[in-house]
């Protein structure tokens, strides 16, 4: 249970950490061009793991404690975010392969008619088509002409002569502005009086209201637009399938765009809904690991509870059956001792010594008492102590 607490942590962290990458994703910051988004993903990503976190210290304390309710909130805790990581993993995995397929089949020309405006859905993708006719065709072909001229100075070296002649345009300015454009190349105009910084200004100004009713077009809804000015300036691109010359926001000083926008798009999917499906899944398998230590150590608790009231059952009867014979076995013990004391007392005062008698030659006798050893005596056979007796009694009688 231990290494499942250290997983889960580990995944808490990863977590987290995928939450700063949400907050940091240009095209996700909170901004007006998105004030549906704001930095709603970032807190509810940051929210996961930190309850993550919060589960693995709940967790740790519970393995120390082993109280049963705090082990049935840790399951149903750890059960409930185990499921909702599942899910939230194959959604996203879900979402990045579906837009990668809507991405890899939506370079074509869509009609303006099909565009159903919602401000609520962000549907730039399905209509890239429509994106690269306004930035490719109408801005390669308008931008830094006579129709809509440049502001400022000449920046033309911005741009390589082989980028500009591709789309027909070159950064050679002709002697004379009326002078016939030979090779069908027309060259960048820049008016320091008369100009447009950027070619959205151009667009609304010229073409969409202008008087020329040859250039005149249909007004973009805004929503793609805010989408156009997001995407440059995060990822510095425009198109979405091929590359044009000129921005449609950004300042004409900036130069060409450095790429179309379906290289940084990809990449962003993969940074958001990739790697936060493989995040979930890994905190998934996180909270698995922890449910699996959590029954495993319940059943092991449980087995080692039974074994230890059978020990302590049997102790108990071990004890019984040796306290009654120790009863019995201390009451013989207790008769014996008494017994070997009065034997052990009578053989000393049989051992504490006896009497001698010896006649000396002038007819007085001598009375000795000696203390005699029991190993003595015994060392004495039978017969000799007889044969004294009768010596003892003779001379008893001679006197």
């Amino acid at each position: 249970m231990a290494k499942s607490m250290i997983i889960l942590q580990i995944a808490g962290i990863a977590v987290c950490a995928f939450s700063s990458i949400v907050k940091n994703e240009a095209i996700l910051d909170s901004n007006d061009d998105f004030p549906n988004f704001g930095l709603i993903p970032f807190y509810v990503t940051l929210s996961f793991g930190v309850i993550l976190l919060l589960t693995g210290i709940y967790a740790l304390f519970t393995s120390y404690k082993f109280s049963r309710v705090m082990r049935i909130i840790l399951g149903f805790l750890s059960f409930n975010l185990f499921i909702a990581f599942i899910v939230i993993g194959s959604l996203l995995f879900s979402e990045y392969n579906r837009g990668l397929r809507i991405m890899d089949s939506q370079c074509r020309r869509v009609e303006m008619k099909e565009y159903d405006e919602n401000p609520k859905m962000q549907n730039l993708i399905l209509f890239t088509g429509l994106y690269d006719i306004v930035l490719m065709n109408l801005s390669n072909q308008y931008m830094c002409t006579k129709i809509c001229p440049c502001k400022g100075v000449d920046h033309s070296n911005l741009w390589s002569e082989q980028q500009l002649n591709s789309v027909g345009r070159t950064k050679y300015q002709l002697r004379n502005q009326n002078q016939a454009i030979t090779n069908n190349y027309v060259p960048l105009l820049f008016n320091d009086s008369r100009g447009y910084s950027n070619f959205y200004d151009c667009y609304e100004q010229e073409l969409m209201t202008g008087d020329n009713k040859q250039t005149q077009i249909a007004p973009f809804p805004q929503s793609i637009l805010r989408t156009i000015k997001r995407l440059e300036n995060s990822f510095e691109c425009n198109n979405y399938c091929e590359q044009s010359l000129f921005y449609m926001f950004k300042d004409i000083t900036e130069g060409p765009p450095k790429s179309s926008c379906y290289t940084p798009i990809k990449q962003m999917l993969k940074r958001l809904l990739e790697n936060g499906g493989i995040i979930s899944i890994f905190a998934s398998i996180s909270l698995f690991f922890l449910l699996l230590g959590l029954i495993c150590n319940c059943r092991y608790k449980s087995i080692k509870d039974y074994e230890y009231q059978l020990n302590q059952n049997s102790n108990r009867e071990i004890l019984g059956h040796s306290f009654g014979e120790n009863k019995v076995d201390d009451s013989n013990d207790i008769g014996n001792k008494r017994q070997q004391t009065n034997e052990s007392l009578h053989q000393k005062l049989s051992d504490i010594g006896g009497k001698n008698i010896n006649v000396i030659e002038d007819g007085q006798d001598q009375i000795e008492y000696v203390l005699t050893n029991s190993n003595d005596s015994n060392r004495d056979s039978p017969m000799k102590s007889q044969n004294q007796k009768e010596e003892i009694d003779y001379n008893d009688s001679q006197i």
